[in-house]
């Protein structure tokens, strides 16, 4: 094991050679560690994704016998597990047929981090973990988005199928950093915008929730500048921390009547943000305070309360 800060401030290290025994690198101050694969195998991570980046590419990097590296990847010795990109120019990744994990799948944070140049995925024939169509990567059941290339553009199509994007809890980035998105267009059969789904796709213009979503997760639209008005389906049940923060030139939103939580800092630094309108003001709490249903009436004046005056407190709704 290396263990975390080992090589903190090696400015001048050219060659680094992994010992035969070596399996887990922490976080060498510069990322996190991963725990052990699945049936006791051994795992690098994030350490050398982020070991990568701090040398700036520039350094030698000698394996052992437990890791694999090609012209484009870092992976374990039998290549199912893909932990870091070191070529960053790439413009499409072909997924090989033995891989079965893409450790922390996004552009933003895993392997394929700050490969801009990226504008498609395919798959290898052979392969039954993954599934791509239209370059974008899928688990293979196409139930789940894997992996977006971070050069996707104008408008794209989810299939029907697919149940989440990004996940209920913990990491789940998915087109977080898209800049040259403009258009999604969703299937009936979501269920969940999860954590970061689409934060940062500043040019995102058009987005249709379907009826059935009834997550909408952690920042999942932070920064989502380029939207103006966003209507919530009635499934929707939950609206998380920093949901819209950052939506600057967003101006309408409408809360559905079967919503029962808002997370606080759900609706922050919406500067343009006018009309609030609740399907169903009655019965709501704010910090655990009963709010008068007036009040949220007028549309203007649930803005400014939700917004700006109660943005850090929980909204909870007892009906």
């Amino acid at each position: 094991m290396i263990a975390n800060g080992a090589f903190y401030r090696c400015s001048h290290l050219e060659k680094l050679v992994f010992g035969k025994n070596v399996s887990i690198l922490g976080f060498v101050n510069w990322g996190y560690g991963f725990p052990d694969e699945p049936k006791g195998g051994n795992v690098l991570g994030n350490g050398v994704m982020d070991l990568y980046e701090a040398l700036a590419g520039k350094k030698e990097i000698v394996f052992n016998d437990y890791y694999c590296i090609d012209e484009i990847g870092v992976y374990n010795a039998s290549k199912t597990y893909l932990y870091y990109i070191h070529d960053k120019t790439i413009t499409e990744y072909c997924v090989p047929a033995s891989l079965q994990v893409i450790l922390f799948a996004s552009t933003a944070t895993g392997p394929f981090s700050d490969c801009y140049a990226l504008e498609k995925f395919t798959v290898e024939e052979g392969n039954q973990w993954f599934a791509a169509q239209d370059g974008i990567l899928y688990n293979r059941a196409m139930t789940e988005i894997e992996c977006i290339p971070s050069a996707v553009k104008g408008e794209i199509n989810i299939p029907e199928g697919v149940t989440a994007i990004g996940l209920e809890n913990g990491i789940g980035i998915v087109f977080d950093g898209c800049t040259g998105l403009k258009k999604v267009n969703l299937p009936q059969s979501l269920k969940i915008i999860g954590t970061t789904a689409f934060a940062d796709c500043k040019n995102l213009t058009q987005i249709e929730i379907p009826d059935g979503v009834t997550l909408i997760g952690w920042a999942s639209f932070r920064d989502c500048t380029g939207l103006k008005e966003i209507v919530l389906p009635e499934s929707v049940t939950t609206i998380q921390n920093s949901a819209f923060c950052g939506c600057a030139n967003l101006t309408s939103l409408t809360i559905p009547a079967n919503v029962s939580s808002i997370a606080g800092s759900a609706i922050y630094d919406c500067p343009n943000l006018s009309e609030v309108y609740f399907a169903d003001p009655e019965g709501w709490s704010i910090g655990g305070e009963p709010i008068d249903a007036e009040l949220l009436r007028d549309p203007e004046t649930a803005a400014q309360l939700l917004k700006d005056t109660h943005s850090w407190l929980d909204w909870s709704n007892k009906n």
